[in-house]
């Protein structure tokens, strides 16, 4: 079987539909069915169980699954060995992160990881963490930048930095003159609209927790996904929101936005870089992680 295909039938049971994989996979559908049609031919056991929508994996196909996982893994690490046996390392690097902070993070690192290992092709992939943790359970992200504490024993990470949250609004808003120094005063807020992350994401969960804890109900004006919408509405006075101050010295917003900080305890959250736990870490993942704590150091905050 070629090794490559393995990939495949992983995309079909990732995807719990033959419609979806081939579409991820950019093949037909017909030709990937046909694919694993074969594969369970010559192996003389059903992988899917294709009687329910969505697709189910047999007993089967779950020990199937499971060693392709673990085939992968080592394939892949044979590449990492070979490869930093070179010079000229060349290879790919597969890097999760939250959509809500490539922006502000990655564009930046990138220019010098790329000149110290020029031949590498990088993958960014942009998800929560919950599905950043599976990628790198999976095998599909070898690292990931995520806060701290991880949802699963089976990863291991490096801190590289400590992120504090800030209250932030426009530089003219009501709320900016009313400031009182050292500490944001929530009973300022009552008549202020926010403009807030959706819930699910950590940053919202962190934000209700200040909220119940100064027993404060927000005006809630609008809430999104993107933590970029949140600031660019805050920048044209909408309202009031928080970010952090990883994103807050971004210089796009340093003219018309202005942070307080929440002097709280346990608000502080730790951003790690993730991946496999026993994972042997490559020359380019190591030096992506010393460039990170270089440009990332509390002391510039």
């Amino acid at each position: 079987m070629d090794l490559n295909k393995f990939e495949y039938i992983l995309c079909v049971a990732q995807e719990r539909s033959f419609t979806k994989a081939a579409a991820k996979l950019y093949i037909s559908q017909p030709a990937l069915s046909q694919y694993v049609a074969t594969i369970e031919e010559q192996i003389k056991v059903k992988l899917f169980d294709r009687s329910v929508t969505p697709l189910k994996l047999t007993l089967a196909g779950e020990i199937f699954i499971k060693k392709t996982l673990e085939i992968l893994e080592l394939k892949k690490d044979l590449w990492r060995e070979l490869q930093d046996l070179s010079d000229n390392l060349v290879g790919n690097i597969s890097i999760g992160i939250s959509p809500n902070r490539s922006l502000y993070l990655l564009p930046y690192f990138f220019s010098e990881l790329k000149n110290i290992f020029p031949n590498i092709r990088v993958e960014i992939v942009e998800k929560n963490s919950q599905e950043l943790e599976k990628g790198i359970l999976d095998g599909r992200i070898d690292v990931a930048i995520i806060s701290l504490p991880l949802t699963n024993a089976d990863l291991d990470y490096i801190k590289f930095f400590e992120e504090e949250l800030f209250l932030v609004a426009h530089k003219n808003s009501k709320y900016s003159k009313k400031f009182i120094e050292g500490k944001v005063d929530f009973s300022l807020l009552a008549e202020e609209k926010f403009i807030l992350l959706k819930e699910k994401q950590k940053l919202r969960s962190v934000i209700e927790s200040i909220f119940l804890k100064n027993k404060f109900i927000p005006n809630i004006y609008l809430e999104t996904e993107n933590q970029e919408c949140v600031l660019e509405m805050i920048s044209l006075g909408m309202g009031i929101g928080f970010t952090s101050n990883m994103i807050l010295k971004n210089k796009r917003w340093s003219d018309n936005i202005e942070g307080f900080p929440l002097k709280e305890e346990g608000l502080n959250r730790d951003f790690a870089v993730v991946f496999k736990k026993n994972k042997k870490l490559n020359n380019v993942e190591k030096e992506f992680i010393e460039i990170l704590k270089k440009n990332l150091n509390y002391s510039s905050y």
